[in-house]
This record gives C-alpha cells, sequence and structure tokens, in this order.
C-alpha cells in the first residue's frame, strides 16, 4: 500500500513541476484517501502539504483573472476567477458554478454573501450552510456584473481573500476533538471540505495526523 502511495505523490509532485495544479491536486486526494484507509497517519500528514499548496495556487491563479463582488440576476457568470455571490443568487448556486468549472479545468474560487446590511455582510460557506460569519462590508460598492480593473480589482481581491479567511476561522472554532485522535482529523476534514482554501485548516490537519501518528502502530510495509 505504501508503494502505491509513493507512486501517486511521485506522479502529484510531477504535476505540481508541471504546473498542472488541477490534476496534482486530485492525485493528492488519491493519495490521501488511500493513506487513510492504511491508517498511515505520517503518510498522510506529509500528502496535505502538496493538497493546500495545489489549492494555494489555484486561488492565486483565479485572483489574476476576473475579481467580481456581486451577481445581477440573470448576468453572466465570469469563466474564470473570484466571484462573490450574492442574492438572489443562492449558495447552492455558487458551488454549482465552482464545481462545474473546476471540472473543466478553470481556476475559479466562489464565496457566497448576505449583503443585505452596508457595514457587515454574512459570509456562508456554499458546501455547508450552516457554517457563516459576519465580515465588515466592502468600504466601496463594486458594481454588479462587470469585471473589475486596476484599483477596484485590488480592493475587491483583498475583500475576497480576507473573507474567505474569516469563513475558514470560524469552521476552525469547530474542532473541538483533542488533536491526537481520529474525531480530529474527522472534524479538519469537514471543516476543509465546508471552506476548500484554508493554509491554517491544512496545517492543523497535518498537525493532527502526525499527532496520530505517534501514537499509532505503524502500518505494515506493502
Amino acid at each position: 500500500m505504501t508503494a502505491a502511495i509513493d507512486t501517486l505523490m511521485q506522479t502529484a509532485s510531477q504535476q505540481l513541476a508541471d504546473l498542472d495544479y488541477a490534476a496534482s491536486e486530485t492525485t493528492c486526494l488519491d493519495a490521501l484517501a488511500a493513506a487513510r484507509a492504511a491508517e498511515d497517519w505520517a503518510l498522510y500528514a506529509r500528502i496535505v502539504l502538496p493538497l493546500q499548496e495545489c489549492r494555494r495556487q489555484r486561488r492565486v491563479h483565479a485572483a489574476d483573472q476576473t475579481v467580481q463582488v456581486g451577481l445581477a440576476k440573470g448576468a453572466d457568470i465570469p469563466q474564470t476567477g473570484c466571484v462573490v455571490f450574492t442574492a438572489p443568487h443562492e449558495p447552492a448556486d455558487a458551488h454549482a458554478w465552482q464545481t462545474r468549472s473546476r471540472a473543466a479545468g478553470r481556476p475559479v474560487e466562489a464565496l457566497y454573501a448576505q449583503a443585505a446590511h452596508r457595514k457587515t455582510w454574512r459570509i456562508i460557506s456554499i458546501v455547508d450552510p450552516t457554517l457563516a460569519c459576519p465580515v465588515p462590508a466592502p468600504y466601496q460598492q463594486f458594481p454588479q456584473n462587470q469585471p473589475l480593473e486596476s484599483e477596484n480589482k485590488i480592493k475587491a481581491g483583498h475583500f475576497f481573500i480576507s473573507a474567505g479567511e474569516a469563513l475558514g476561522n470560524a469552521a476552525l472554532e469547530r474542532v473541538t476533538a483533542e488533536p491526537g485522535s481520529l474525531a480530529c482529523i474527522d472534524q479538519l476534514e469537514t471543516a476543509i471540505a465546508a471552506v476548500g482554501d484554508h493554509e491554517i485548516l491544512h496545517q492543523r490537519l497535518a498537525d493532527a495526523a502526525r499527532a496520530l501518528a505517534a501514537t499509532s502502530t505503524p502500518p505494515t510495509s506493502s
């Protein structure tokens, strides 16, 4: 089993070197699932950081494209980039767009915001709508359904990143299990699935796997 996982990670490393981040992420996830099935938590921990790097690169490339806050009803949604969906859309609409776009190999990141108040918006997970957090509203109302350029794009990008970080921090607060337990791994995996890319969550997952490895019997190599 370990040899097969090592082969997967060699493939993932080459894909990462070739800048094929989507393929590398998929391969890392396959390797992670195999390491979990084998209860090889030390190997699991080593896989998490390359996975995090794939996701970080996707976010960087998405941010280099369109950055848009808000979409009008019936508006065309950008093919690539970062989009904060708002009413009349629902979190499920953001999730569907992100899923379709990533399946097509496009670098995209989606968030959903309830933008009913001028000073505070509520960011809601597009995977788990029970996960939400307040964030300061953008100090400038960005034009809806228009790709942002220059200074506006920078401001929108900063808002997107800070809102995503806040949602990830809210997910981290739900992780209450002991670090060296399987329950902690489960809670962190659930948190990451709910928010996508969040560096601290990935780092905590690697830490939790190392802690579990320290108290577990190493699997037999095969």
